[in-house]
């Protein structure tokens, strides 16, 4: 009677296993390096031989390292391409900020030169000597100083927005340089 034929409850009491292994190392590979022992095992069940392993742990290792070669490159792919976006992301920021500015630095300035020009243009009005007429009259001179104040008015006002901007620009400068820290303090927003 073989061990399959046995009633359940008799192979448990009267199966006797015999397990061996080995490890044979092997010599030197054809550049000097130890190679890695290669692993046997046998097992027998009641007289009979019912598995044989050997296991080259060389073989293994390799793998191991082949699929952890090929999981670093492709983090390292994965880390360049989230580079490569933020670097992009970065340039887009920068390229919009410039364009930002330049249009609040731009605006202001013209229109301080607007004002001057029309401050210009009211100085430089006909004279008595240039149409035939008598010079201007008080009136005329008290009318275009006003005009004149508020002209320079508004291009002062122009001016300070301007220096403005660019003296965000310097505080936002010196912030990122470490030169300024920044004073945290509750703010009311109404």
């Amino acid at each position: 009677m073989g061990y399959a034929a046995m009633h359940a409850s008799h192979r448990i009491t009267v199966m006797v296993v015999f397990s061996g292994g080995s490890i044979v190392l092997p010599t030197l590979s054809e550049i000097g390096r130890p190679l890695e022992p290669i692993l046997t095992s046998t097992v027998v069940v009641l007289g009979e031989l019912t598995g044989y392993l050997v296991r080259d742990t060389l073989h293994r290792t390799f793998m191991e390292r082949r699929i952890q070669r090929q999981r670093v490159r492709a983090a390292n792919r994965a880390l360049h391409d989230a580079q490569n976006a933020q670097e992009k992301r970065e340039r887009d920021l920068e390229r919009d900020f410039f364009a930002m500015t330049c249009h609040e630095v731009r605006n202001p300035l013209n229109g301080v030169v607007g004002h001057l020009n029309l401050a210009s243009s009211a100085l430089e009005g006909p004279s008595g000597d240039e149409t035939g007429n008598e010079p201007r009259s008080n009136a005329k001179l008290l009318c275009l100083i006003e005009t004149l104040k508020r002209t320079i008015s508004d291009a002062t006002v122009c001016s300070d927005a301007c220096l403005h901007v660019l003296a965000n620009m310097t505080s936002l400068q010196r912030l990122e340089a470490g030169l300024l820290q920044p004073l945290l303090r509750p703010v009311l927003l109404e």
